[in-house]
């Protein structure tokens, strides 16, 4: 009989930690399209912006490694967008322009697919104390 009730709680236990580790990875996905909508509306508004004050048009933002409590960003390596406009204020002496390298479509998609993670959590009850938690940490930045 002892045998028995110790199997039933290791089980349990068993099953607790693997209903512990689902939460944790649902918050850190709830925590990633966070962050991923709010940086894909920025690349969006930005992908016309073609002088940042520390030189250069704007560059991509993107969401690397998340945990259930934030994420850490980087910005996209890839070079800027010349096109050709000689009458443009931030032209080169060629006469082009350095656009950000941002796709709309790309950052649209990520915005859709982000409030469609975001709006499944919500309507349930997971992440909202850990995600606000982690929002307030961004906005200290």
């Amino acid at each position: 009989m002892k045998l028995f009730m110790i199997g039933t709680s290791l089980v349990s236990i068993f099953f607790a930690t693997n209903a512990r580790a689902d939460e944790q990875a649902e918050c850190t996905q709830v925590v990633r399209a966070k962050f991923n909508l709010t940086f894909s509306s920025s690349n969006l508004a930005n992908v016309n912006t073609t002088r940042m004050p520390e030189g250069g048009p704007y560059k991509r933002l993107d969401v690397s490694e998340c945990t259930q409590y934030g994420c850490e960003l980087s910005t996209d390596e890839m070079g800027p967008l010349m096109k050709f406009e000689p009458n443009h204020p931030d032209a080169n002496d060629n006469g082009y322009v350095a656009y950000p390298n941002i796709d709309p479509i790309v950052e649209l998609a990520t915005i859709k697919l982000s409030s469609k993670i975001l709006e499944k959590h919500f309507a349930g009850r997971l992440c909202r104390s850990r995600l606000q938690f982690s929002y307030s940490v961004y906005n200290g930045l």
